[in-house]
């Protein structure tokens, strides 16, 4: 049966991109839309075709097989050919109706819903974990993202004058640098400090840093706490006042460093390119078998209701 990736022809990436893409490099700095379809889509599709998977690349949607697309590149109204099985990526977007999974990203939400997936989001292509070299300095804090995505509270004036009074630097790593953890002491990502669950957003930057060796300080997203382990894995902080006493131990502390980096180095085994390769094989496999049982055409639409109906209630308990 065919596996096909659905790809508009206006994201194919140009031939320097696709080079990048075969070689495992950072080949998607674009922000915003542009960047989520080359990641889920393209990324996915060379790597799996890379491991030897039959998988295939279009800009027309088949008739026939199993289909992955983003839900974000299908019309609100778009219902799939009888004869395919459609895998929607959510992303960070909403769920699709037409689709017969939704694929999501972050492991805690997709419980919500028997038709969802988790899938995580591969980590950075072209990772340097951090150089031993540097040894027990402890002395630059650095977010890996968009600087919408950080606390505003974190880029504060104030803030930074307290981390500077601690001799400690703090740094947006700009796209084109987010593989580089080499000078890296410890990544920072928290996007509100009021407990807010972020359940669309993945934990892409706590795989990240696992497997750059770096130890983490977060917030209360769900991917998080659903992936991770608390103080044992990562540091999850509530306050401002909370991160630099976070910073205070890490750096006046070796041992505690060294806990939450080598209990993040055994987490970070189930979230690599492979582990994540075998991941997408079983998914695919899976949808195939679930294709074999695909109901008839009129029972198919009515499910197609239902989830529109259940969708509209969970898109709005989940912002």
């Amino acid at each position: 049966m065919q596996v096909t990736f659905f790809l508009p022809e206006r994201y194919f990436p140009d031939a320097s991109a696709r080079e990048a893409w075969q070689q495992g490099k950072n080949a998607a700095e674009q922000s915003g839309k542009s960047a989520s379809v080359l990641s889920w889509i393209y990324q996915t599709w060379q790597i799996l075709h890379q491991a030897g998977q039959d998988v295939r690349l279009s800009h027309t949607m088949p008739d026939q097989g199993v289909v992955v697309a983003l839900t974000g590149n299908l019309a609100s109204d778009f219902r799939p050919p009888a004869g395919v099985y459609l895998l929607g990526i959510v992303a960070d977007g909403m769920f699709h109706a037409g689709a017969d999974r939704q694929i999501l990203q972050n492991s805690a939400f997709a419980r919500w819903h028997p038709e969802f997936e988790f899938m995580p989001h591969w980590p950075q292509p072209g990772l340097l974990p951090r150089d031993g070299e540097r040894g027990e300095r402890f002395e630059n804090i650095r977010f890996f993202g968009d600087a919408p995505n950080l606390s505003s509270e974190i880029m504060a004036p104030t803030f930074q004058k307290k981390l500077a009074a601690l001799d400690l630097g703090f740094s947006c790593v700009s796209a084109e640098h987010w593989h580089d953890y080499r000078s890296t002491d410890c990544a920072l990502a928290i996007r509100s400090f009021d407990h807010h669950p972020h359940h669309r957003k993945p934990a892409s930057k706590l795989y990240n840093a696992w497997l750059s060796e770096v130890p983490f300080i977060g917030g209360w997203d769900s991917a998080y706490a659903a992936d991770g382990i608390p103080e044992t894995n990562y540091l999850r902080c509530g306050s401002p006042e909370a991160v630099l006493r976070e910073l205070c131990a890490l750096r006046n502390h070796p041992a505690r460093r060294h806990a939450l980096v080598e209990a993040g180095r055994k987490a970070a085994e189930s979230f690599t390119r492979e582990a994540i390769t075998r991941r997408w094989v079983g998914l695919l496999e899976k949808s195939k078998e679930r294709f074999g049982k695909q109901m008839p055409p009129v029972l198919r639409k009515s499910r197609q209701a239902m989830r529109q109906l259940s969708f509209m209630v969970i898109n709005r308990i989940s912002r």
